[in-house]
């Protein structure tokens, strides 16, 4: 009796263990039919977001390039304030669809666009007191102006000769001139050699110790100062580490700056602290200015950006600076830099402290202006979107391989690109999808807690039929 008892118990343990397990496979199968069921309801909401649908302004951009190469688009006031602060929804796409990478570079202003060519060294000939180095210039180089010598040596003088050649056997002189280095006497060196503008692709360069004896062109300007190197042994002879040629094409590129005028502006002061309130510009920004007709002021002035956490409005500072002016200078213009041009909602925070408000009469907004740099290819047509739905900014790989100061960005080609213009293929007119998890979730959910109901239901059947 007691071993059937036992038997009876070992084959209900069996049993219950059995179904326990088999209620597992249930609930992995459940698992993997969810897993599956939630990736074909994601795909093919997120498949469906299409920048030309997503976004309400479009224009194409004019690309003409041999070769593949950085081409450089200015981008207006309206581009800059479609695409929306940081230029999230700014995107660029060609003629097959393929979304194309992109910079966006501030142009600041430079004293000089200047190419550098390097110099390949065809021959090297070294003299009683003289070396001799025959040059060529890359095939698409553009017409030079000067030759500058790469050294890190000190203490030196030579006289150098430049001339060039169509084709390496016949030779004229460009120019010649002083390289030389002054550091153990004066902060003075001279490492270029100009000359008229050529294109030619050929050039020797003759590198003499000078004969200071007759002290011909040995006069030389330091600031205001005139500093004779006849006073100053030939010293050791230099070691050249490279040789590059400056193009011909240098040209100032001024600062270009746009401003966005706030007039007039409400100044509301609570105690010692004025707030003014300058809403959701989405535009850059890089240096506010305050104006007002007091002609001597001291204020600390806060630049803060107002966002939505948890439903309530947060303001964070984003930068500080002092405005002032003294009797000598009334009307010094009174600007806060800013290190960061992604604001959106904008507030100034003026410290008073005892002083009266500041009649303000007007904020203005400014910033450099913005170039977008990509990479064009031969026979390719792009297009350039924004506006439209709210869109993450995009980040792409391109910023860390592309230069960004501007006597490069003004030697890159510019393109050109026409002002924003509505998107025939926009459907923001239509009413927004709602999100995959309040369509999908509560199903979702309710199909679980059904699973668990039958899967509960076969588990204590299988109990109430074992026992």
């Amino acid at each position: 009796m007691k071993r059937n008892l036992k038997a009876a118990a070992g084959s209900s343990r069996e049993r219950l263990r059995r179904s326990a397990l088999g209620s597992a496979d249930v609930f992995r199968t459940t698992a993997r039919h969810l897993a599956s069921a939630a990736a074909l309801t994601v795909a093919p909401v997120l498949a469906a977001v299409e920048i030309p649908v997503v976004s309400s302004l479009v224009a194409e951009i004019g690309t003409e390039v041999a070769r593949p190469g950085p081409v450089r688009v200015v981008l207006s006031p309206d581009w800059l304030e479609a695409a929306g602060a940081g230029q999230k929804t700014l995107r660029l796409l060609d003629d097959r669809g393929t979304e194309v990478p992109y910079v966006i570079a501030r142009q600041s202003g430079a004293e000089e666009a200047v190419r550098m060519t390097p110099m390949e060294i065809v021959d090297y000939t070294e003299g009683d007191g003289y070396e001799k180095l025959v040059l060529r210039a890359e095939r698409d180089a553009p017409p030079l102006r000067a030759l500058r010598f790469e050294t890190r040596s000190r203490d030196f003088q030579r006289r150098v000769a430049v001339e060039s050649s169509v084709d390496g056997d016949a030779w004229a002189l460009l120019g010649e001139g002083l390289f030389f280095d002054l550091s153990s006497r004066y902060d003075f060196r001279r490492n270029r050699i100009e000359f008229a503008p050529t294109d030619t692709r050929w050039f020797r360069v003759r590198m003499d110790v000078p004969d200071t004896g007759n002290g011909r062109g040995m006069d030389v300007r330091w600031g205001d100062r005139t500093i004779s190197l006849r006073d100053f042994p030939g010293g050791a002879v230099p070691r050249v580490d490279r040789i590059v040629g400056e193009s011909a094409a240098a040209a100032k590129v001024p600062a270009v700056w746009y401003r966005r005028v706030f007039s007039p502006v409400e100044v509301i002061t609570e105690g010692r602290v004025s707030f003014v309130d300058l809403g959701c510009p989405q535009v850059p920004a890089d240096r506010i200015e305050l104006v007002t007709a007091t002609p001597v002021l001291s204020r600390h002035v806060r630049v803060e950006t107002r966002e939505a956490v948890s439903g309530a409005d947060v303001f964070r500072s984003r930068a500080r600076g002092r405005v002032q002016r003294t009797p000598d200078d009334p009307r010094t213009p009174l600007r806060i830099e800013l290190a960061s041009d992604h604001l959106e909602c904008v507030r100034l925070v003026i410290e008073n402290n005892d002083d009266p408000p500041l009649p303000l009469e007007a904020v203005h907004l400014e910033w450099h202006r913005r170039e977008m740099i990509f990479i064009a290819e031969p026979d390719r047509f792009y297009t350039l979107y924004a506006g439209g739905r709210s869109l993450e900014r995009p980040r792409y790989g391109l910023a860390d391989v592309l230069t960004a100061d501007p006597a490069s960005l003004a030697a890159i080609p510019a393109a050109d690109v026409g002002p924003p213009a509505p998107n025939p293929a926009w459907d923001g007119l239509r009413e927004e999808p709602t999100p995959w998890t309040e369509r999908w979730l509560p199903a979702l959910f309710g199909a679980l807690l059904l699973l668990l109901a039958v899967a509960m239901a076969v588990w204590i059947w299988r109990i109430l039929r074992a026992a």
